[in-house]
C-alpha cells in the first residue's frame, strides 16, 4: 500500500476478508488464515490498520476464536511477526491502542511464547539490557485477570523501557 489513500483501501480490504473469515468460517481452512494473517502483518507493518480493522480481527476470535485456530498458529514466524509488529505500533498510533491491547491479551493465551519473543527481541539490543531483563521477569511472572490488567501491565513494561532508554 502506498500513501494514505491506499492505506486506507488496504485497510477496508483486510476488515473485509476478516468479516468474509467470520461469517464463512466453516468453509475456511488453514490457508484462508494464512492468507489473512500475512496481509494483516502487511497492514501493521505499514502503520495503517484503522481501528475498525484491530475490532474486527477481536470481533472474528470472540467468535470462532481465530487465535487459537491450526491455521494462525502454523507459521511461529508469521504470529511472531504480528505480535512484534502490533507491539511496535503501541507507541506510534495511540488511536488504536486500546484495540491492540486486546488483541495481544486475546493472541498471548495462545501464543505466549511469541509475546515473550517479541518483547525479548524488543529490548535486547538495549544498552539498558539488565533491567529489561528484570521487567520482562515480573511482566512473565504475573497472571493477569482480564484484558486490563494485562494492558496495564503491558504499558508499564514498554514505559519502562523508554524510560531506562533515556537515562542511558
Amino acid at each position: 500500500a502506498g500513501g494514505g489513500g491506499a492505506g486506507v483501501a488496504h485497510a477496508d480490504v483486510v476488515q473485509l476478508l476478516l468479516r468474509v473469515l467470520r461469517y464463512q468460517w466453516r468453509g475456511c481452512n488453514e490457508t484462508h488464515v494464512q492468507t489473512v494473517l500475512d496481509l494483516l502483518i502487511q497492514l501493521v507493518q505499514a502503520h495503517e490498520p484503522t481501528v475498525e480493522t484491530i475490532n474486527e480481527l477481536v470481533k472474528l476470535d470472540e467468535q470462532v476464536k481465530v487465535f487459537s485456530h491450526a491455521g494462525f498458529g502454523m507459521d511461529g514466524n508469521k504470529v511472531l511477526a504480528l505480535v512484534r509488529e502490533l507491539i511496535n505500533l503501541l507507541p506510534k498510533r495511540a488511536d488504536l491502542q486500546e484495540a491492540v491491547l486486546t488483541v495481544l491479551y486475546r493472541m498471548s493465551g495462545h501464543h505466549a511464547q511469541a509475546l515473550q519473543a517479541a518483547l525479548q527481541q524488543r529490548v535486547s539490543g538495549s544498552q539498558a539490557a539488565e533491567g529489561h531483563q528484570q521487567a520482562l521477569h515480573k511482566f512473565f511472572s504475573r497472571a493477569p485477570q482480564n484484558c486490563a490488567e494485562f494492558s496495564s501491565n503491558l504499558l508499564h513494561l514498554l514505559n519502562d523501557q523508554i524510560w531506562l532508554e533515556s537515562i542511558q
